[in-house]
């Protein structure tokens, strides 16, 4: 949580504010145990957990909907993004991840990883964490 005395509260000419400067600072985290379909999904089920994947192939780069199964995206990570949820589509379980590309890419910003045994499509398994106190 952030302090008040981060961003105090100040009244002048027409603003009511001053915006938070963006300080702040993680004190500890918590791993996820790494290839683990079940401990991501466990992790994901308490907090969004920040994930890196493979981002460099033709699957992600392109993605626009529906559930990416394809393993061919490799596990070279190169790009964190963020698990925020899972569901199930078509009989595949998938995560919910968060793509900082805005919302013109992928769904809508979003991109469904299939939940598979090992690394996970595109890596998305092999480092996943969350912050456990700001």
């Amino acid at each position: 949580m952030v302090p008040e005395s981060e961003y105090p509260y100040t009244a002048f000419a027409d603003k009511c504010f001053v915006p938070y400067d963006g300080k702040i600072k993680v004190l500890s985290y918590t791993t996820v145990p790494a290839k683990s379909a079940t401990a991501l999904k466990t992790a994901i089920a308490k907090q969004p957990v920040s994930v890196t994947v493979a981002a460099g192939g033709y699957a992600f780069q392109h993605y626009i909907n529906g559930v990416i199964t394809d393993t061919t995206c490799g596990t070279a990570l190169d790009h964190a993004i963020l698990a925020v949820g899972y569901g199930v589509e078509n009989g595949v379980e998938y995560y919910i991840v968060k793509n900082s590309w805005g919302t013109g890419w992928g769904d809508k910003g979003y991109i469904k990883l299939a939940m598979v045994s090992g690394k996970g499509i595109c890596g998305v398994q092999m480092e996943p964490l969350y912050p456990n106190g700001v």
